[in-house]
């Protein structure tokens, strides 16, 4: 059976990474992914306060529903770093209803957030 080749992961020194969703799960993963690799990662999510152990990320706290919140973010990061190498989009949130059982509120929230985050970057 042939081998694959399996290089060493890609370094990101001096790129900029903004991730969303960046408080936990994929967000928080992907977070400390990049930093790993070297790049200076502007984790964001709408928790007022996240913890990362590495110096390489800094947080801050920002809800993608909001378009003036994402023209604020995006520019803050340009203004600091010169650029936005990466834009990794992983807020998201879900309901454990059943659809029947969701109030208009309730979808409203979903869309705005996995949805309307993605469009208003």
């Amino acid at each position: 059976m042939p081998t694959i080749p399996i290089s060493a992961p890609a370094r990101l020194d001096g790129k900029i990474a903004l991730v969303t969703g960046a408080a936990g799960g994929i967000g928080r993963a992907t977070a400390l992914a990049l930093a790993e690799a070297g790049a200076t990662v502007v984790a964001t999510d709408i928790a007022d306060h996240a913890e990362f152990e590495s110096d390489k990320i800094i947080y801050r706290r920002y809800d993608v529903t909001s378009r003036d919140e994402t023209r604020s973010i995006i520019a803050e990061t340009k203004a600091e770093h010169g650029a936005i190498d990466a834009l990794i989009l992983c807020a998201g949130t879900i309901s454990h209803k059943h659809l029947v059982d969701s109030t208009d509120e309730e979808w409203r929230s979903i869309l705005d957030v996995n949805l309307m985050g993605v469009v208003n970057p």
